[in-house]
């Protein structure tokens, strides 16, 4: 375990990027992280076989030049989410408190870094994370992967106002998108890719008029589009791969005039063509194995 202590007094103020490789249960980030005023890249990534706690997220708050950071196989503290957690009372007074700690603990500050585009979490537990947008007001993509025991996204996503692409992708649990999805409304970018307990698509993903792409590639789950997904008069592009459960399609989706791409397999080919879209839109591919060795690299 790394502990603040332990780092070594560096003083690296032309820095732009800092990649932290480590392998524990618990880390901190180095104090010296509060001096690297020109860091555009932070990467966080742990190679350990479960989640680390992650301490000194609040010296991310002087990083006005930040703009990409990366963590891997993080969680934040554990005791006080615990705390948050106990006990009885409504979710919305839990809620509440939750967003008080987790404020605390990471060192929410009024004015978080201006220039954060790009967010990825990867193997991470974000669950509590989510319920405060006001800590990347900023982001533009944002990227949760393989992050599991999250059953939903929280309506407090949608408050990320600059969002213009988000990635959900290869969550085993998420049942279900926010219905205020349609707030997002700078959003050119949807991908859920390999969310296979996905069931529907809220119907506010029709209110989406900057979206261009859509990935729903491996959600198997997913039984049906928006009826009134037509409405997207923006959207390009769509990525149905390995969607076995799609067995029909609104009228208003295959006249869209605006799509010119639909990659799919076979069966998503032959219901498209069967349902009057023109064949050169129609990207057929074969079915690819999913492998899960990122899982322990």
């Amino acid at each position: 375990d790394m502990k603040s202590s332990a780092w070594p007094a560096l003083s690296l103020p032309n820095a732009e990027v800092l990649i932290l490789n480590f392998s524990a249960t618990s880390y901190s980030l180095p104090p010296f992280l509060q001096s690297m005023k020109n860091l555009k890249v932070l990467l966080v990534a742990n190679h350990g076989s479960n989640r680390a706690e992650l301490d000194g997220l609040s010296l991310l708050s002087s990083l006005n030049k930040l703009k990409r950071a990366m963590f891997r196989r993080i969680s934040l503290p554990a005791e006080p989410l615990q705390m948050a957690e106990g006990g009885s009372g409504l979710w919305s007074r839990k809620r509440k408190f939750v967003e008080s700690v987790i404020s605390k603990t990471i060192g929410a500050s009024p004015e978080p870094p201006q220039d954060l585009h790009k967010l990825s979490l990867v193997l991470c537990d974000v669950r509590h994370l989510l319920h405060i947008p006001s800590l990347f007001p900023s982001v533009r993509d944002l990227e949760i992967d393989y992050c599991i025991d999250l059953y939903e996204l929280p309506d407090t996503i949608c408050g990320i106002s600059s969002l213009e692409k988000l990635s959900i992708t290869n969550l085993p649990d998420l049942l279900r998108l926010p219905e205020s999805i349609d707030k997002l409304s700078k959003l050119k970018v949807l991908r859920l890719h390999a969310c296979g307990t996905l069931e529907r698509l809220p119907q506010s993903v029709s209110q989406l008029s900057e979206l261009r792409f859509l990935d729903i590639s491996n959600c198997y789950s997913l039984e049906a589009f928006p009826e009134q997904i037509g409405e997207l008069s923006s959207l390009v592009k769509i990525d149905m791969r390995s969607c076995s459960s799609i067995t029909d399609l609104p009228s208003s989706l295959v006249q869209m005039e605006c799509l010119t791409k639909v990659i799919c397999n076979k069966d998503g080919a032959s219901l498209w063509k069967s349902n009057g879209f023109a064949e050169s839109k129609v990207d057929e591919r074969k079915e690819e194995e999913v492998s899960l060795a990122f899982l322990h690299g």
